[in-house]
């Protein structure tokens, strides 16, 4: 019975790290390229590759339920400070458990975890074919607090999105 068990884990842990894999394999090249751009502008603080990688309507909101415009996130989209003891503000955060779905060929619904500062995150985006380039439409964190850590509502931004 628990050599059962034993094998279930293991096929369960193998169709999980293949399963983000299959799905970026399944998903658009030109969508899979303006993500990692969008990602590389986030991360350099690109505000043009930002721009124009996002939706006039976007809005993204936060761990703490704070609702941003397109205007108002792209004001943070600034270029990186040095870090002062190593610290990248969680936005290089290894994900977890990634699904990525297409729909009519001109939506895709991505969904995430990252650890970061001692709890996970969860993130949704939602992108859409508009004008022949792929854009982010809204961005969704949340955030669950570690066990014991009481409410769960002091986590603050994350840096993504």
């Amino acid at each position: 019975m628990q050599r059962r068990h034993v094998a279930a884990t293991v096929v369960a842990l193998v169709l999980g790290f293949t399963s983000a894999s299959f799905a970026q394999q399944n998903m658009p090249a030109d969508f899979l390229k303006a993500r990692q751009e969008r990602i590389d502008a986030l991360a350099k603080g690109d505000r043009a590759a930002f721009d124009r990688l996002t939706t006039a309507n976007f809005i993204v909101t936060d761990p703490t339920g704070r609702v941003e415009n397109k205007a108002e996130r792209g004001a943070r989209v600034v270029p990186p400070q040095a870090p002062a003891g190593g610290g990248g503000g969680g936005l290089g955060a290894a994900r977890e458990n990634e699904t990525m779905s297409l729909y009519n060929n001109d939506t895709i619904v991505l969904r995430w975890s990252a650890s970061q500062g001692g709890a996970t995150n969860h993130f949704t985006e939602t992108w859409v074919k508009e004008g022949g380039q792929w854009k982010c439409a809204t961005a969704m964190i949340s955030r669950i607090a570690p066990a014991g850590a009481g409410g769960g509502r002091e986590g603050g931004r994350g840096r993504g999105n």
